[in-house]
């Protein structure tokens, strides 16, 4: 199972989806997949969808998934780690109007820094990413480090008051 989640922002995400889509459609990945796709205008065709999921029905697609590609998110993100994914984060990129920063970017660097997410920068690296998925997913694996380390934790506190802080302007 393939899940795409664009997460809750008010923000469209169809470049996300518009790269998935293709991957799924072109055979890039083999499984089936779903999105959920949030605010964004751009509609799959390659496999069902819906706007919102509730958190439980979210959770349970994460921890059944053996791909998930998603925005950079902390919620969805967290909940990934939590059941012992590595998904393929596309961060949100301000300058095309996805978000009002570069918050997503930032947290996902770290944590690709840490071997617990893959990180797409632009189309061409999420296509590589997606392709070498697996492989990249294996190395990770072996040098994966526990799940939930104290200086980790307190690092995405600390990143999620600091974003939440820049949405409300403080």
């Amino acid at each position: 199972m393939i899940l795409v989640t664009v997460g809750q922002e008010r923000f469209p995400f169809d470049r996300l989806l518009r790269l998935a889509d293709e991957a799924v459609a072109g055979g890039e990945v083999k499984g089936p997949a779903f999105a959920q796709t949030g605010y964004s205008a751009y509609i799959p065709r390659a496999f069902p969808h819906a706007d919102f999921l509730p958190p439980d029905k979210l959770r349970s697609l994460i921890r059944a998934s053996t791909l998930i590609i998603a925005h950079g998110g902390v919620g969805t993100v967290l909940q990934c780690l939590e059941e012992g994914k590595i998904p393929l984060i596309v961060p949100r990129d301000p300058r095309r109007g996805e978000h009002l920063d570069g918050h997503q970017l930032e947290f996902s660097t770290r944590l690709e820094a840490e071997g617990r997410v893959l990180v797409a920068r632009d189309d061409a690296d999420f296509r590589d990413k997606l392709r070498n998925y697996e492989r990249l997913v294996r190395g990770l694996r072996a040098g994966r480090r526990p799940p939930a380390t104290a200086p980790l934790v307190e690092f995405l506190r600390d990143f999620s008051r600091a974003a939440l802080g820049r949405k409300s302007g403080r």
